[in-house]
């Protein structure tokens, strides 16, 4: 209330400086009108942080953010071992590579006041899996007929669109969950190499050290790898499939200028991540 007070008399003092000098018809143009004095008033008082707040005031319903996010995903055994034996398993004397990747991205939100928000991503995935022997899950079990893939500069790229919503637990940390999706396109290869009867190159003795394979046609896919038999091409893999993404985070607000989110979910593989980035 002091500080309308002290705007609106700095206002009208020049006003009344002039109709005493005598030339009141003469200076009222360069007087301002009582619309621009209120104008200005709100234009000051907009600009004024709230006491206690100790965050900027900005003219819209919404706040946006500009986060960047890495993650670590990994496929858990108990979901692989449904299609394929690992080691340990009767008769299966491979260990069967791990499923794991990690991944980069970019994100852009406009939250509302409500707790509700939009969002914008784009991703980068690189693989950290291993070559080795997959064989799968059949009865009877036949541990030969399995393949050997060797991934070679394998990614992926995805973008999409999404919604979510953040509860409050304090001013400054929240409770945010969110979902979205969008397609996602396959960089690289696997190179794989098959069981000998299966092979192209199967009726040709492949050298393994000193000696040879001495039943090519017969040769498992790992045998047939380990021999430096010529490899079975790419693997045979869709190259545009489609992202689901599905998030629960523990979210850090620093006084709506930054935030820190320590998160975890499936982005077609269960991970946890952190993100982090501006507010405005």
């Amino acid at each position: 209330m002091l500080a309308r007070f002290c705007i609106t008399l700095a206002l009208l003092l020049p006003s009344t400086a002039l109709a005493f000098d005598g030339h009141p018809a003469d200076d009222a143009a360069f007087a301002p009108s009582l619309e621009d004095q209120l104008g200005f008033m709100e234009r000051q008082e907009a600009e004024v942080v709230e006491p206690g707040t100790g965050g900027p005031q900005r003219n819209r319903d919404y706040l946006m953010e500009i986060n960047f996010r890495g993650r670590y995903m990994s496929l858990p055994d108990g979901f692989l071992d449904i299609w394929y034996f690992d080691e340990g398993d009767q008769g299966v004397t491979m260990d069967r590579p791990k499923v794991r990747a990690w991944g980069v991205g970019l994100e852009w939100w406009a939250k509302w006041d409500s707790g509700g928000g939009f969002t914008v991503f784009f991703d980068y995935m690189g693989h950290l899996i291993n070559e080795g022997y997959w064989d799968d899950v059949e009865e009877p079990a036949n541990h030969s007929d399995g393949e050997y893939l060797v991934p070679s500069r394998l990614g992926i790229i995805d973008f999409g669109v999404g919604g979510g919503y953040e509860a409050k637990i304090t001013p400054w940390m929240g409770f945010m969950f969110w979902g979205g999706g969008g397609p996602l396109f396959l960089t690289g290869e696997f190179t794989h190499w098959v069981h000998g009867s299966n092979a192209e190159d199967g009726d040709q003795m492949c050298t393994q050290g000193d000696g040879s394979l001495s039943d090519p046609e017969n040769a498992a896919a790992y045998e047939r790898y380990a021999a430096g038999c010529g490899d079975d091409g790419p693997k045979r893999i869709p190259s545009v499939l489609g992202v689901l993404d599905l998030v629960a985070a523990l979210r850090f607000d620093f006084n709506s200028r930054a935030n820190l989110r320590i998160e975890g979910g499936i982005h077609d593989l269960p991970f946890v991540g952190v993100a982090t980035g501006v507010v405005f």
